[in-house]
């Protein structure tokens, strides 16, 4: 399933747009900003980093993962909210990002991936002079 979104129509939001949203299960994002960066911060109980790729060209952030709800050895599944599968979001980012200073963590469930911006794209004060 692919839906195409347009992020910036539904919310204010100043420098990131939806651009497709395919998955077999969905995972709840936020996405914040202030003037030095972009943050995008993904619900992930249970999905290890190696389950994830994230990738970011031409503008567009990509986050794909896999989530594995197998029973241990051992065990019976007996009950399962988190359900196996593959998620992909991808969002246009419309700021100047400095791709090489791009970072990813993962702390207590939860992906952040850190979009710094570049200078150009940071509010500047300008002096009136006279």
């Amino acid at each position: 399933m692919e839906t195409n979104v347009n992020y910036s129509d539904s919310h204010k939001n100043n420098g990131v747009e939806l651009a497709k949203d395919t998955f077999i299960k969905s995972t709840p994002v936020d996405i914040i900003e202030n003037k030095n960066e972009i943050k995008v911060k993904c619900d992930m109980p249970g999905v290890p980093k190696e389950n994830l790729d994230i990738s970011y060209e031409e503008n567009i952030l990509t986050i794909i993962g896999w989530q594995n709800n197998d029973a241990p050895e051992g065990y019976n599944l007996l009950h399962a909210d988190y359900k196996t599968g593959t998620f992909k979001r991808s969002f246009n980012i419309l700021t100047s990002i400095n791709a090489d200073k791009i970072s990813a963590a993962t702390k207590d469930g939860v992906l952040t991936v850190t979009l710094p911006k570049h200078e150009n794209a940071k509010p500047k004060k300008i002096e009136i002079a006279g």
